[in-house]
């Protein structure tokens, strides 16, 4: 049950393929007390970076995860999955990072 407490406000994010995009998840404790969390960033990819504001956290505090893409060249992305683990607990979000080509 204490581990349903904390989330993260969406699983899922979209940037865009073919030009400079970001997006941000936030995480919050809801757990009774303090935690640590690690970010996995998932694949490399040129130009895609991930940020986490801070990695330790008190009860009732959010942080938040910077996202963004700056393209390298064209070509299809394949999806990133991003894994936010929180410890003491090692209970771990995944989220999806998508890259959405412009619509014609």
């Amino acid at each position: 049950q204490i581990l349903k407490e904390s989330s993260v406000d969406k699983e899922q994010v979209t940037l865009a393929a073919e030009k400079a995009s970001s997006d941000q998840i936030v995480f919050h404790n809801g757990n009774p007390g303090s935690v640590k969390i690690y970010l996995d960033p998932g694949a490399k990819m040129d130009g895609f970076h991930v940020e986490l504001d801070k990695s330790d956290l008190n009860m009732g505090e959010d942080a938040i995860v910077k996202i963004s893409y700056a393209p390298t060249g064209p070509g299809e992305k394949p999806p990133i999955t991003l894994r936010l683990t929180i410890m003491p607990f090692n209970q771990v979000f995944p989220v999806t990072v998508k890259f959405a080509a412009a619509e014609r």
